[in-house]
C-alpha cells in the first residue's frame, strides 16, 4: 500500500507569525483555520516552522491537539522561508509530508494533492486558477501548499529561500508535478486582508454535511465487520466520497457498532478499521472528516456498553446530532445516505434528508442524487 501522507509543515515567518495570532471571529485565529483545515484531511502530525521572535505562536499552539491532530512548533534561528530553517526540523520530517505557507488558506481537498508522487517526482504543487484579465482564459498562479519529499534537503544551500528557489529547480530537472484547484484563497499579507477574513471566512467554514453510514453504504458489509484485512470498498465509493469533498462538503461517517457492545471486538478494533479505511480512500485523494461510532446495545454482554435505547445508536439521531453541535454544519442543507429503514428514520429525527443505496444505486448514484437537489457548496472568490 503507498504511503500515508500524515504530517503538514507550515511555514511561518514574522510578519506571518504576528498575522497568525489575528482573530478572525470571536477567539478564532487565522492559524486556527489553516490547522483545522489541515485536520479534517487528516493529517495527524502539524508542524508550525516559525522565527526566532514566535514565542506568543509556540505558547498558543505548541502541544495542542486540533481534532484527531498534533500541533508542535519549532522555533528556527533563521528565516522559516529557507531551506536551512527546514534543516531544524530533519529529525521530525516524514519520508513525504505536506508543505504549506501558513500565510495562506487555500480550500483544496489535500487529499488528492497528496496521492503518491511519481517516482521519478521530488515534489507536487497546488496551482490556483486566477482570471486573466480581459480575456477568456485564467492563469495558474501558487497556491502555497506542496507535497514534497524529503530529500529536497539535499539539493539546495541553507540560505536558499524554499518558494522561490526549490520548485524552479525541481521543474528545470523534470522533478516537479503541478496540480491546478479551485477553490477559495486568501494571502494575509496582502492589504485588506485581515478585515476580509472577518467578513468572509465565519460564513466561509460553515458548509452542508453528507452523513455517510458506513456497512453496506461506503464498505461491504460481512458482518460485524472490524478487521483491516475485511475491509472491501464498495464499487464507486471512493469516488463518491471524493465527489463530495470536492463539492466543498464536510463527509461525516455515523455507524452502529453492537459488535462491541457484544464482546465481538473492542472500540480500538473500530478505530483501527476507520484508519484503514482514511487510508484506503486517501489512495484516490477521498477523506472522511469526522467519525462517529455507537458501541451500545440493549443486549450487551459487556456491561458497560448495555444501555437500551441509547441516544447514539440508529434509528435514534444522536450521532447526527452531536456532529451538528461539533461542526460548523449547515444543517438545513445536509442530508444522510444508508442502505437501512434506520438510517432513514435517524435523518427524519434529525432534520436533514435522506438518501438510500441498493441494489440498484450505489453510494455514487446516491450521491449523483443529493447533489443533483442541493448542489455544490457556493465559497467566495
Amino acid at each position: 500500500m503507498p504511503e500515508f501522507v500524515k504530517q503538514a509543515i507550515f511555514i511561518i515567518g514574522s510578519a506571518a507569525s504576528r498575522n497568525a495570532m489575528l482573530e478572525i471571529a470571536p477567539g478564532v485565529r487565522s492559524m486556527d483555520v489553516v490547522l483545522a483545515e489541515a485536520a479534517r484531511r487528516q493529517f495527524t502530525d502539524l508542524v508550525l516552522l516559525a522565527g526566532r521572535d514566535a514565542d506568543q505562536l509556540k505558547a498558543a499552539y505548541h502541544g495542542r491537539r486540533v481534532r484527531e491532530a498534533s500541533v508542535s512548533v519549532i522555533l528556527a534561528p533563521t528565516s522559516p522561508e529557507t531551506i536551512g530553517a527546514l534543516r531544524y526540523a530533519e529529525d521530525r520530517l516524514e519520508p513525504v509530508f505536506l508543505l504549506g505557507d501558513g500565510d495562506c488558506l487555500f480550500d483544496i481537498n489535500l487529499r488528492a494533492l497528496a496521492t503518491p508522487l511519481a517516482n521519478r517526482d521530488m515534489a507536487r504543487a497546488a496551482l490556483r486558477q486566477i482570471p486573466n484579465a480581459g480575456q477568456s482564459v485564467t492563469d495558474a498562479a501558487p497556491g502555497g501548499r506542496w507535497v514534497v519529499r524529503r530529500e529536497i534537503l539535499a539539493m539546495m544551500q541553507d540560505e536558499e529561500p524554499i518558494a522561490q528557489n526549490l520548485f524552479p529547480k525541481l521543474a528545470e530537472l523534470g522533478a516537479l508535478q503541478s496540480q491546478i484547484f479551485e477553490g477559495y484563497f486568501l494571502d494575509m499579507r496582502l492589504p485588506g486582508a485581515h478585515a476580509r477574513a472577518i467578513a468572509e471566512l465565519p460564513g466561509w467554514r460553515k458548509r452542508p454535511c453528507a452523513f455517510l453510514d458506513r456497512d453496506g453504504t461506503i464498505t461491504q458489509d460481512n458482518g460485524y465487520t472490524y478487521k483491516r484485512e475485511d475491509l472491501i470498498l464498495l464499487p464507486g465509493a471512493a469516488t463518491a466520497v471524493r465527489r463530495l469533498n470536492e463539492a466543498g462538503y464536510f463527509v461525516i461517517v455515523v455507524t452502529n457498532q453492537s459488535g462491541v457492545a457484544r464482546g465481538y471486538f473492542s472500540e480500538a478494533d473500530v478505530e483501527a478499521f476507520h484508519q484503514a479505511l482514511t487510508h484506503a480512500l486517501a489512495e484516490t485523494g477521498a477523506y472522511i472528516d469526522g467519525f462517529y461510532h455507537c458501541p451500545y446495545h440493549g443486549d450487551a454482554v459487556i456491561e458497560a456498553y448495555r444501555v437500551d435505547d441509547h441516544p447514539d445508536r440508529k434509528p435514534n439521531p444522536g450521532m447526527v446530532t452531536r456532529a451538528l453541535s461539533e461542526w460548523p454544519i449547515d444543517a438545513a442543507r445536509s442530508f444522510l445516505i444508508g442502505d437501512s429503514e434506520t438510517d432513514g428514520q435517524a435523518a427524519a429525527r434529525a432534520g436533514i434528508a435522506f438518501f438510500r443505496v441498493g441494489s440498484d444505486l450505489g453510494l455514487l448514484g446516491a450521491v449523483e442524487a443529493a447533489l443533483g437537489e442541493r448542489g455544490k457548496v457556493q465559497t467566495t472568490e
